[in-house]
């Protein structure tokens, strides 16, 4: 998964582009190996398992906030905090989907964008076409 998301990010164009991409293609690399997913999931509720931490979990997408804040694209605000929050929320997407398969999971992946988006977004930018909140469904849970 780590090489799918990294390669996904590596090809994105800019910190937002890179930020939509990791959320993107976390969700995109669950649908389509679910079994893997069941299997990590299971490795990360075992807390003997020695999966890594939360924190740990969300290092790239920390980096990825961190970097576009220096790049003044992104609002002030603590990235590994947001991270946790972005990955919380991915984390909880996924495990709906993974007890109710009838979850647009695509659809899930665009109200994540836009949620991660305005998270992260200074105040007065406006969202790309792809992630406004009239071009979104109104819900997916």
């Amino acid at each position: 998964m780590t090489a799918y998301v990294t390669e996904s990010v590596a090809h994105a164009a800019g910190p937002k582009g890179a930020v939509v991409a990791y959320v993107r293609s976390v969700v995109g690399y669950q649908r389509t190996e679910r079994r893997h997913v069941r299997v990590i999931a299971e490795m990360l509720l075992d807390r003997r398992s020695g999966a890594a931490s939360p924190v740990g979990r969300w290092g790239m997408l920390t980096r990825l906030l961190a970097d576009g804040q220096r790049a003044g694209v992104f609002r002030e605000f603590d990235p590994q905090t947001v991270a946790l929050a972005v990955g919380g929320a991915i984390e909880g997407v996924v495990s709906h989907w993974l007890t109710d398969p009838e979850l647009d999971l695509d659809a899930a992946a665009s109200e994540l964008e836009t949620f991660t988006l305005y998270a992260i977004e200074r105040p007065g930018t406006r969202l790309p076409a792809q992630a406004s909140v009239s071009s979104a469904p109104r819900s997916v849970l």
